[in-house]
């Protein structure tokens, strides 16, 4: 018996997030039909080869947006994509988003609705329970494998009693993180918190037209890590090494970024940075904590205060994760202490998660899950 094959296009801006968000798809798919082949199309830009540490995807293709903008149903990078399909699956914000797309994006998703066709059902993911639609099982975990190459990778590393990965900022252009002042003040408090821990800082220059985390400046960075024989600079390494790393260490510690998406993809919790427009919504069944703003406000991705919009537009830190930021060092240990002991399981960080949520009396609506 023939497989069916089902066409997910998940082709979103380019953070590494918006890929996970694609792999979470497709193996609720994978779960939910026996015999079947997923295939993945993504944004060039984001790193499209980390869908070969997936078992459940066959292929993935790289859609180069520029390309599709200039020669439309010739770009080369859609020449090896069949166009007709079992299934064809589109990301949902191709045409329910309350944002508008790009022009390049809406050009490609215009091309992909007219190129790309069904013998059996054609819709978006939000239209799965849909009759003739594949079946969907939501809330799918996954577990993304690590290559060889990058397990020898960390072996070259100094481990201690209790390693932590550290990320200081995502790739948004806006001053949205946490300054080098405050990770000076929390690296302070951890390496006292705990004598026993090394601390392994990554990220990624702007070397190319990927997402990098360009908030600090090189000497930045060393200033850290050359604070310190317990701090570690793993900046740079590759993103098969930094996804060994991340399974390497005991918990990441991160601001709202799509990178750190891929710690629970490999089993690792995260500890959140909280602040600014988004919530923290990717757990994948792993522990988490996250140590959130007292803004009521937050999170404030349907309505920034007036006040915020004016500084982030002068380049200037909102409160959240500027001058607030110090006064939340006890509950960023607190977080740790909780992520690191051995009975802190995903039930009970959800609870823990949705309690202080309430307590805070942040707005429920704003709080959205990858499902």
């Amino acid at each position: 018996m023939s497989s069916r094959t089902i066409l997910l296009n998940w082709v979103y801006y380019h953070p590494v997030g918006h890929a996970i968000e694609a792999f979470k798809t497709a193996k609720g798919l994978w779960n939910a039909n026996q015999n079947v082949e997923i295939h993945l199309l993504l944004n060039s830009r984001t790193p499209v080869e980390l869908a070969e540490a997936c078992d459940w995807i066959d292929h993935a293709y790289a859609v180069d947006l520029e390309e599709c903008v200039l020669d439309r149903d010739n770009a080369a990078c859609l020449r090896g994509v069949p166009t007709e399909w079992d299934f064809v699956v589109n990301d949902h914000r191709a045409t329910c988003s309350p944002f508008q797309l790009s022009a390049p994006l809406r050009t490609f998703h215009d091309l992909a609705a007219r190129r790309f066709q069904a013998r059996l059902w054609k819709g978006g993911h939000h239209e799965l329970s849909h009759v003739g639609a594949p079946a969907y099982q939501r809330n799918s975990a996954i577990r993304m494998r690590v290559r060889e190459s990058a397990e020898a990778f960390v072996r070259t590393l100094k481990p201690a009693h209790v390693n932590i990965g550290v990320l200081l900022a995502g790739s948004s252009p806006e001053p949205i993180y946490p300054s080098i002042d405050w990770w000076r003040l929390a690296f302070s408090a951890l390496q006292d918190e705990l004598p026993d821990a090394h601390f392994f800082i990554t990220g990624k220059s702007n070397a190319d037209d990927r997402s990098s985390t360009i908030a600090f400046s090189g000497p930045a960075i060393s200033g850290l890590t050359g604070a310190s024989e317990r701090i570690f600079n793993c900046y740079d390494i590759g993103i098969w090494n930094q996804l060994a790393l991340l399974e390497w260490c005991d918990l990441l510690i991160a601001p709202h970024t799509g990178f750190a998406f891929l710690a629970p993809s490999v089993g690792t919790p995260w500890l959140a940075i909280s602040g600014v427009r988004w919530p923290e919504c990717y757990f994948n069944e792993v522990p988490f904590y996250c140590v959130l703003p007292e803004c009521p406000q937050y999170p404030c991705w349907m309505e920034m205060k007036d006040v915020c919009r004016q500084r982030l537009a002068a380049q200037e830190t909102v409160p959240c994760m500027g001058e607030e930021l110090a006064g939340r060092v006890v509950d960023l240990i607190r977080g740790t202490r909780l992520l690191l002991s051995d009975d802190f399981s995903f039930d009970r960080a959800e609870a823990l998660h949705q309690m202080r949520i309430d307590q805070m009396r942040f707005a429920p609506e704003r709080f959205f899950r990858i499902a």
